[in-house]
């Protein structure tokens, strides 16, 4: 009877303390061994190219830019953020734009992706914008930041919460 009660208290709490399927991504959301790792990363974050993780490539649109455009990968690895403008700059540069399209794993991908920034070590200045979902599921933006430095990014979008660290030159 003993062994019993233990084990059905042991049975009932690995149930109840398993993530549920809604909640657990099924595929890897770390980058390939195929991954290169780029200068320019900051904080704890690597500026990768190509490798993305498998969930990118199933994403809509992917298949055009996902080897070409090096990409951060956010803490925990549920955002991939594309650096069109590698390297980012900051201001506003008037030859091109500090363009970020933000691929976002967990879903549901509606309304826009929030996003607050500072420099790492310091509160002030923050910025602060979102970047709406488009149908597919992307969240393109363009963000300039006023100063150069390793910046801070806090995303957060329908009740998930990721950072990353990105590099403004």
């Amino acid at each position: 009877m003993r062994l019993s009660v233990l084990v059905a208290i042991a049975a009932t709490t690995t149930f109840a303390c398993s993530p549920s399927s809604s909640s657990t991504p099924t595929a890897s959301p770390t980058p390939s061994s195929a991954a290169t790792v780029l200068s320019g990363g900051c904080g704890s974050t690597q500026i990768l190219k190509s490798g993305a993780p498998p969930w990118v490539h199933k994403l809509a649109g992917t298949s055009t830019y996902v080897d070409t455009v090096p990409y951060v990968l956010a803490a925990p690895p549920t955002v991939a953020g594309f650096l069109y403008g590698y390297p980012l700059r900051a201001g506003r540069p008037t030859d091109r734009n500090n363009k970020i399209l933000w691929l976002v794993y967990l879903g549901p991908r509606a309304g826009a992706l929030n996003i607050t920034a500072h420099l790492i070590g310091a509160t002030a200045p923050a910025v602060s914008t979102g970047a709406a979902f488009i149908p597919s599921g992307d969240a393109p933006s363009i963000i300039d930041m006023p100063e150069p430095g390793c910046w801070d990014f806090d995303l957060s979008w329908s009740g998930h919460q990721a950072t990353v660290d990105i590099t403004y030159q």
